[in-house]
């Protein structure tokens, strides 16, 4: 992706997955609870560090978690 692709998404779940796994270095991994589909993210040990909710593009508590992995 261009810069100017990154720059023109809107917020949301796919500027979301493009901070967890490219910034973050995340992966997600689906899941069944109570019979709905979720997702967690984990990072590279495996450890759950966010659920399906974390969205930085959406909320600033979860914005200033990138920030702080990025300093």
């Amino acid at each position: 992706m261009t810069r100017e692709e990154i720059l023109a998404l809107s917020p949301g779940a796919a500027l979301d997955i493009l901070v967890a796994e490219k910034v973050m270095g995340w992966y997600r991994e689906d899941m069944e609870v109570y019979g709905n589909l979720t997702h967690c993210w984990r990072d590279r040990k495996g450890y759950k560090v966010a659920g399906s909710n974390w969205s930085p593009s959406r909320y600033i508590a979860d914005a200033w978690e990138v920030v702080e992995h990025i300093r």
